[in-house]
């Protein structure tokens, strides 16, 4: 939130700045203060401010002042503390309560301390219920903690207040269409062109097209549709609402939002090539779930959009048809819950493989004495789960060693994988050698006697 700090004129001091610092009458010290303050020199309207202070440590005006210069200088601790100050001499009358509580609002909102700060916030507006700062930040609080109506009721009354303040409109539009009256969302809808003018109402497939197209504003679609047509958008694509005002809103219409679609369609497309995707598959992409990421038209679908935005940011996900057996199966998931909620751990493969060899189990062994989970996915996916109880005793225990073991080399960088050492000791045995705990047979052997296991 902008804030706009007061500089108080009544009472301030000059400093020169040499080793002879004169402190000057309250009202001399304000006018060079003030200077400083003007030409941007915060850091020497501070120290000016603070060397008054020696002289006049309970005037409210310097340390208001003092606390503004801070903030600005965000040097939010001592801002707190000064005007924490000023409360204290301040007469319960004056007009400056509201604005110290609104800005302490603010340095609590800073450290996420949400309760604080609506506590300051609504100090503000019992000395003066028409504080913008404080109507703004207090709808934020709210907002927060997932009051929407509450935090649209103060929005509204910041508007009612200065019907141009930005953050209060930005705030609104962000909390669309949640907070929108009927008459609103059939308004809206009428102006975007996403039903007939004539229409008297609008069916739920219309309410979820409005909310893409919100959706679609607040991660900037109009600034990728201006970019892509070098600031020269097409007519029918945009309507400015309130144009010509200092708050007026660019919306997209239904054909914008179609156009947005067809040129983020392109531009994934065009990304999936160069990563070397097949043409020939592009179309048959899907996502973890297995719905297509591109329609029969070649339009991003709503699950598209969520995969090439994770592609943008270096995240594969999208699945190719060869891989239909990696998709989610909703059984799988229940299993894989399950076993996690029972102590156990997912492990790779190469884990899984390491466990295996370095053992000498066969995975007969593991699942029915050692008491691995395996979770067959397809002939050639397996999801496999260690036992991770702090309190499990061997057998159980001991595979998640074998996988710590395999972490734990693995993250020596110094030396390539096929040159790190391929040994074991998290049984005590000497770090030097493998420590099987089946035989050949793959037979599980009691204590892990390495001798016996060996013969």
């Amino acid at each position: 939130m902008k804030i706009k700090i007061i500089f108080l004129f009544s009472l301030l001091f000059f400093c020169v700045q040499d080793a002879s610092c004169q402190i000057m009458d309250a009202q001399s010290c304000l006018s060079k203060s003030n200077q400083f303050f003007n030409d941007k020199d915060y850091d020497l309207a501070q120290k000016t401010l603070q060397t008054c202070l020696a002289k006049y440590p309970k005037n409210a005006d310097m340390l208001i002042s003092l606390g503004g210069v801070q903030m600005i200088l965000q040097q939010f601790g001592k801002a707190e503390a000064s005007f924490q100050a000023a409360l204290k001499v301040l007469g319960p009358k004056s007009k400056y309560h509201a604005y110290i509580n609104s800005l302490l609002g603010d340095i609590a909102m800073r450290r996420a301390d949400i309760k604080t700060a609506a506590f300051y916030y609504d100090e503000a507006l019992k000395f003066e219920p028409a504080n913008i700062n404080a109507l703004v930040g207090r709808g934020i609080c709210e907002e927060r903690v997932g009051r929407i109506e509450n935090a649209s009721v103060l929005y509204r009354k910041a508007l009612a207040v200065d019907y141009t303040n930005l953050v209060a409109r930005e705030r609104l539009i962000i909390l669309e269409p949640e907070i929108l009256t009927k008459d609103e969302v059939l308004f809206t809808m009428k102006e975007r062109n996403l039903i007939d003018p004539a229409a008297d109402g609008y069916t739920d497939e219309d309410y979820k097209t409005l909310t893409k197209l919100l959706d679609a504003e607040e991660n900037r679609a109009i600034e990728y549709l201006t970019t892509k047509y070098k600031g020269s958008v097409p007519d029918g694509f945009l309507i400015e609402r309130d144009k010509g005002k200092v708050y007026a809103r660019k919306m997209l219409t239904l054909t914008g939002y179609k156009e947005v679609l067809r040129l983020l369609s392109l531009d994934a497309q065009q990304d999936l090539i160069d990563r070397k995707v097949d043409l020939s598959v592009i179309y048959s992409l899907r996502d973890k779930y297995g719905k297509m990421m591109f329609d029969k038209e070649g339009i991003l679908t709503d699950e598209g959009l969520i995969i090439y935005s994770r592609l943008l940011k270096g995240q594969k996900a999208y699945y190719l048809p060869s891989e239909s057996d990696l998709l989610v199966n909703p059984e799988v998931e229940k299993l894989v819950k399950k076993y996690l909620a029972e102590g156990y751990e997912e492990i790779s493969t190469p884990e899984y493989i390491h466990l295996m060899k370095r053992s000498r189990c066969s995975e007969k062994t593991l699942v029915q004495v050692l008491g691995i989970k395996i979770i067959v996915v397809s002939d050639r996916v397996k999801r496999i789960f260690v036992v991770n109880r702090s309190n499990e005793a061997p057998p159980k225990s001991l595979p998640l060693g074998y996988v710590l073991d395999y972490r734990q080399r693995n993250s020596d960088q110094s030396a390539p994988l096929n040159e790190q050492p391929v040994y074991t000791s998290f049984f005590g045995m000497e770090g030097n050698k493998s420590v099987y705990i089946c035989d050949k047979l793959g037979r599980y052997i009691p204590g892990g006697d390495v001798d016996k296991a060996k013969k």
